[in-house]
This record gives structure tokens, C-alpha cells and sequence, in this order.
């Protein structure tokens, strides 16, 4: 009978003793909760920070020494989350945007004030979408592949006044080439960096990169030199979506 109850008792001071530590360490925080002794988990870092952005651009980019300061001078950055918030940027950077970015009689016909290049048609499509007041008041041309075809966008760019365009590096290039998109009067280089579904950016990937860079200095170079164009580099922060 003793060692019965002797059992009985040491098992609930074993009890006891378990939940005594347990209080310990569930203290409770400054909020009123519960501290379980692990840490917070941290948010994934999902895009960039705006000061990654340029090394981003010209890590893997065929630019000698010089010509990235060149570009780097020029450079702006401007990470958003949406497209009120990218405006607003293009805005600041651009004081007199409807001037330059709005005048629908401007000439030649097919000359932009801004191209925004973006690595597929899809992601265009998201940034017109995400510009539409902007796109109301500028009317941003849709020079990218798949969704028009080549002779659509050259009577367009023929027969219009283009002060912002929108396009993939291959079809921008393609309709210079062709004598319908003039680089003349162009003053801003939009680079849309967003990462797509399989964290790519546009110089991620080879084909799209190498496209880009062909664009950028056989069309473009000079005009940074002559700090006569302004690279934008911008990236939606795809955590917030």
C-alpha cells in the first residue's frame, strides 16, 4: 500500500516539475502572447532593392569598365508596387511629362520620347495594365512580338506620333532596322527587371539578355555617351502581389 502510494506521489511531482518548465518557457511578451522561445519567422525576399538593381543590370552585361560608368551615370532606379506608385516615379523623374511623354502632334511620326523594354509580350501587356492612366494620357504603342505582327506595328509607327513605346528587345530592334522606329529623339530607356514565375529577369535570360544588349548598344550607347538618354531601371515587388 506505501509503495502505491509512493508511485502515485512521485508521479505527480514529475507532473508538476513538466509543467513548471513548460511555464517557463511560454513566458508571456509585451504584446500579451505567448513566447514559444523561437524566433519570428522572416518574410522571403521575394525582387530587389532599388540600390541592387544596376549591378543586376550590368553584372553580365558585354560593357567595358567605362561604359558602365557611362551608364551608371545616367542610371535612376525605382523598385514599386503599383502602378500609382510607378507613375509617380516616372513622374518625378520626368517633371514635364506631359509635355514630352503626352504631345500627340510631335514629329516624325514614330519617333518616341521613351521606350520601356520589357522581356516578353506578357509582361507588356501587365505594365500597360498597370500604367493605364498613363497610357490615356500618353498612348503607349505596343511594339512587342506575338500579339501584332511586324507590317501591323510599321504602318502604326508610319502613320502615328509615338511619344512612349512599350516592346521586347528582338521586335525594337527589328523595327528600327526596318526605318519605322526612330531612336532620334528618344531620351528615356526603360528597363522593366521584374521577376517572372521562375524568378528571371529580363537579362536573366540568354536570349532575351543578348537581345537587350544588342539593342541597347548599337541603338543607344551613343546617346548615353552624350548623356543625351536616361536609363531607367524599374521592378515591381512581386511580394506584395
Amino acid at each position: 500500500m506505501a509503495d502505491k502510494k509512493a508511485k502515485k506521489t512521485k508521479a505527480k511531482r514529475e507532473e508538476v516539475t513538466r509543467e513548471n518548465v513548460k511555464k517557463k518557457k511560454q513566458k508571456p511578451n509585451d504584446c500579451g502572447g505567448v513566447e514559444t522561445g523561437k524566433p519570428p519567422e522572416q518574410p522571403t525576399k521575394v525582387g530587389f532593392e532599388e540600390h541592387e538593381l544596376a549591378n543586376h543590370l550590368l553584372a553580365n552585361s558585354p560593357l567595358n569598365d567605362l561604359e558602365k560608368r557611362e551608364c551608371l551615370n545616367q542610371m535612376e532606379c525605382k523598385v514599386y508596387e503599383t502602378g500609382k506608385e510607378l507613375v509617380e516615379g516616372l513622374q518625378h523623374i520626368e517633371p514635364n511629362w506631359k509635355t514630352l511623354f503626352a504631345n500627340r502632334n510631335t514629329e516624325p511620326k514614330g519617333c518616341p520620347a521613351a521606350l520601356i523594354v520589357t522581356a516578353s509580350a506578357i509582361r507588356a501587356v501587365e505594365m500597360i495594365r498597370e500604367l493605364a492612366d498613363f497610357h490615356k494620357a500618353c498612348r503607349i504603342a505596343k511594339l512587342f512580338s506575338k500579339h501584332f505582327k511586324v507590317q501591323e506595328q510599321l504602318d502604326y509607327l508610319s502613320s502615328n506620333a509615338v511619344c512612349v513605346g512599350i516592346g521586347t528587345p528582338a521586335r525594337l530592334s527589328k523595327l528600327v532596322d526596318c526605318g519605322a522606329l526612330d531612336t532620334a529623339k528618344l531620351q528615356y530607356l526603360i528597363l522593366d527587371l521584374t521577376l517572372d514565375a521562375k524568378k528571371k529577369t529580363l537579362v536573366d535570360i540568354k536570349e532575351t539578355s543578348d537581345e537587350l544588349w544588342f539593342f541597347l548598344t548599337k541603338y543607344c550607347q551613343s546617346k548615353v555617351k552624350e548623356k543625351n538618354l536616361k536609363i531607367v531601371i524599374v521592378s515591381k515587388d512581386t511580394a506584395s502581389q
